[in-house]
């Protein structure tokens, strides 16, 4: 960690901090005065996760790159602020992270019933700064209400349109993810929300 403020000593701002916290756990800076930690996900939480971007792998055919929970979205409007989204889908061919992030076409976040104040941000907040930031498509799945809703931020809107909406789990509706995708992603086997028990 960076040296305590005094004489001759240098000073971090809250960004630089956030950057270095990153290291050890995921952290994210939405605002001039707050930073956001996040446990590891619940057992669902990576379950969904990691059954989002397999289906993307298997489907995608090669051409996206998938991330999850490892990338920072940095906002565009020069602030500094940034997020961690749980899972992002890039055309395929970066070599920097600005390059990735610039070719994000999909944005998704699992919310935690456990983590409510992250879980409004992911509702609320987060929708808003993606369709600003020029992210085409935005995933929300909602643990609480085992669904899934697909934003699309359509041609002279700065805000995202809900596109398409429905269930997971068993008898869950497929997400048809449109063009570029042209390919849907079952959701069948996504598991309840269980908090880690049985």
């Amino acid at each position: 960690m960076a040296a305590a403020a005094g004489p001759g000593r240098w000073s971090p701002t809250l960004r630089e901090i956030a950057w270095e916290l990153l290291s050890y756990q995921r952290v994210e800076l939405l605002d001039e005065q707050r930073l956001t930690f996040a446990p590891p996900p619940d057992f669902s939480q990576m379950m969904i996760i990691s059954r989002l971007m397999r289906a993307v792998n298997l489907a995608g055919r090669g051409g996206w790159e998938c991330s999850s929970g490892a990338v920072p979205w940095e906002f565009d409007d020069g602030s500094g602020f940034f997020a961690i989204p749980d899972m992002s889908i890039a055309r395929d061919g970066a070599d920097t992270s600005a390059q990735y992030q610039a070719n994000i076409v999909l944005l998704c976040e699992v919310t935690s019933p456990l983590e409510p104040g992250r879980s409004f941000n992911d509702r609320v907040w987060k929708p808003k700064w993606y369709a600003a930031g020029g992210v085409p498509f935005y995933l929300l799945v909602d643990q609480v209400k085992s669904s899934w809703t697909l934003h699309e931020r359509r041609e002279g809107l700065s805000e995202y349109q809900i596109h398409s909406s429905g269930h997971y789990g068993e008898a869950g509706d497929p997400i048809d993810l449109p063009e570029p995708f042209g390919f849907s992603i079952p959701t069948d086997e996504w598991p309840p929300y269980t908090d880690g028990e049985e």
